[in-house]
């Protein structure tokens, strides 16, 4: 008798515990509600921090053509199947001021994979010497940079891996209070 009593008090604070979660769950997602969607498309110019941006062309590179990249860098997966996308962005400061942009907070993303800036193929593909993830430009500058964002096999199932040109990709500038992305598509 005594261990059923205490199988029910015991039972009875999960269920106490699992309610008081729940409403907890309900409560933050009341108080920070899904960041509304700013989508943009290739070639399409708009102001982000102050900068007039867009994305001049995205491509899929494939492991080959990796090789030849990652030949004076160190690979970190010599064992496995790359690729990576490349994405060309202009950016144009129209202000009075000089502005930075952050660009290694980008991310590329597609359904449930996101990935960084690959800072390793970004000094690699943007040659010149000041090429740097913080972009900083004076009034009246622009400056176009190729951020690269490394996938490997594992990431995705067999088949996704074949046809990643036909998944659609995003590269997302910020998530919240808004959430901003350029559309990829590939060429």
């Amino acid at each position: 008798m005594k261990q059923r009593s205490k199988n029910y008090i015991i039972l009875g604070l999960v269920l106490i515990l699992v309610g008081v979660c729940f409403m907890r769950f309900r409560y933050i997602n009341n108080k920070y509600p899904e960041a509304p969607l700013e989508k943009f498309t290739l070639n399409e110019t708009f102001d982000y921090e102050g900068v007039q941006l867009s994305v001049e062309e995205a491509k899929i590179v494939n492991d080959d053509e990796l090789k030849i990249l990652y030949a004076s860098i160190e690979d970190p997966f010599p064992d496995e199947e790359k690729k990576a996308i490349f994405v060309k962005v202009n950016f144009k400061n129209n202000s009075e001021e000089t502005k930075t942009i952050e660009v290694y907070e980008f991310e590329a993303e597609s359904v449930s994979w996101h990935n960084g800036l690959s800072l390793e193929l970004f000094k690699e593909v943007n040659k010149e010497d000041d090429a740097s993830p913080v972009v900083e430009l004076k009034p009246g500058e622009e400056k176009e940079l190729i951020l690269p964002y490394s996938m490997i096999e594992r990431h995705f199932d067999k088949e996704t891996w074949k046809e990643l040109k036909n998944r659609k990709f995003y590269l997302t500038l910020e998530m919240y209070p808004v959430k901003r992305c350029v559309e990829l598509n590939f060429s």
